[in-house]
């Protein structure tokens, strides 16, 4: 996998994150950490990769993202959880690296409708 550095876009660097306009940590968006099933398996997650350095250098990457041995590695909903959780550090402006949240805030976030019955 080759990646291209793109330039800043000035624009965009000025907007206020949020979770429309996608700044988020662009390391989870190239690099897996959660498989794509709902049911946590037992062995490590590993993406190896190629990049292009601006003097056209070639790097490979290797990252391996392995869970705990009864909890298994994170899944595809342990992955909507972490970004519901970026959008609402968004949205509080990253005035803190401690940020409150409310189940029901997370709930929200990624879309789900919340029982009555539980």
């Amino acid at each position: 996998m080759t990646q291209k550095h793109t330039e800043p876009n000035e624009e965009h660097d000025r907007l206020q994150p949020s979770p429309s306009n996608g700044k988020d940590e662009m390391n989870l968006a190239e690099f897996p950490f959660a498989s794509l099933t709902r049911i946590p398996g037992k062995k490590a997650i590993t993406y190896k990769g190629w990049i292009t350095d601006k003097e056209g250098s070639r790097l490979q990457q290797q990252w391996t993202v392995s869970g705990n041995i009864t909890s298994g590695s994170p899944t595809e909903f342990d992955e909507r959880v972490l970004i519901a959780l970026m959008a609402i550090t968004a949205m509080k402006g990253f005035a803190s690296r401690k940020v409150p949240f409310s189940v029901y805030q997370v709930i929200k976030a990624m879309g789900l409708v919340r029982s009555k019955k539980e």
